[in-house]
C-alpha cells in the first residue's frame, strides 16, 4: 500500500496498518520511517486494544503484542504515569502492580503451587521455580474471582487469561489515550531504539575486516526501516 506518506503491507482489506501508522505520526509526531515499522508489525500483531490469549506466556496486548514481562512492564510504566488513572481503570477491579514502594496496596496472597497454570507442558517457568522470573512476574498480583483469593505471579497470568472479565477490562482500557502512549513509548525505547542501537562485532557474523571496524550498530548496516524492526 502506498498513500504518498509510505509503504507496507496489510491483509486485503484490513485497516489495521494504516490506522496505526495514522495516529503515530498525526497524533504522536512520529518520523514517517518508525511509524511505518509499527504500522507493518501491527498488520500481523494488532491494534492498541488487541489482546490475544493464545499465547505461550498467557496473554499478550496491543500494536506489537507485549507478553509476559514486557506486558506486566506495560502495566507498571501506566500505573508511574498516572496513578489515578491505573487505580480507576485496574486496581478497583482486582489487578494490581507493585512497585516496591511502601505505599503500594499489597493484598495477602495464597500460594498454590499445585494449580495447574497453562504453559507448564512447554517449558515456561513459574514463579516459584526462578528468582529473576519471580522477581518479574511477581509484580503482578490479580484477584481470582473463582476461588477468591489473590494469587500472584504466572498464576495470575493465568487468571488474566482465562477470566472474560479481565480480558473486557484490559481491552477496554487499552483504548484510553494514557495506555496507547504508554505503549507507544515503551515500544519505542525497549525495541525499536534498542535494536538499532544493538552493537554487533565482525567476529559475531564471521566477517574479517581488513579496515580496522571491529563493530557496528545495526542502523549502520540495514538502512530499509521494516526489514530493521523485522
Amino acid at each position: 500500500i502506498s498513500d504518498g506518506k509510505g509503504s507496507f503491507q496489510r491483509p486485503k482489506g484490513g485497516e489495521r496498518g494504516k490506522v496505526v501508522y495514522d495516529e503515530l505520526v498525526s497524533q504522536h509526531s512520529f518520523p514517517s520511517s518508525e511509524a511505518m515499522i509499527f504500522g507493518s508489525v501491527s498488520v500481523g500483531e494488532g491494534d492498541f486494544h488487541s489482546v490475544n490469549t493464545v499465547d505461550r506466556m498467557r496473554i499478550s496486548l496491543g500494536f506489537i503484542q507485549f507478553a509476559g514481562a514486557s506486558f506486566i512492564g506495560l502495566l507498571e510504566d501506566m500505573k508511574k504515569a498516572d496513578p489515578a488513572h491505573f487505580e480507576k481503570h485496574f486496581e478497583q477491579y482486582g489487578l494490581l502492580i507493585t512497585t516496591g514502594m511502601a505505599k503500594d496496596k499489597i493484598p495477602t496472597v495464597t500460594p498454590r503451587h499445585d494449580r495447574y497454570t497453562t504453559g507448564d507442558e512447554v517449558g515456561v517457568p513459574r514463579e516459584e521455580n526462578s528468582s529473576g522470573t519471580k522477581k518479574t512476574y511477581g509484580r503482578l498480583i490479580v484477584y481470582d474471582h473463582s476461588t477468591r483469593e489473590w494469587v500472584q505471579g504466572l498464576e495470575a497470568m493465568s487468571v488474566l487469561q482465562q477470566d472474560p472479565r479481565y480480558l473486557t477490562l484490559i481491552q477496554s482500557s487499552a483504548r484510553h489515550d494514557n495506555f496507547k502512549l504508554a505503549q507507544i513509548k515503551r515500544a519505542r525505547e525497549k525495541y525499536l531504539h534498542k535494536t538499532r542501537n544493538k552493537k554487533i562485532t565482525m567476529k559475531e557474523i564471521g566477517i574479517k575486516d581488513d579496515g580496522g571496524k571491529e563493530s557496528f550498530r545495526i542502523k549502520e548496516l540495514l538502512n530499509n526501516e521494516v526489514v530493521m524492526y523485522a
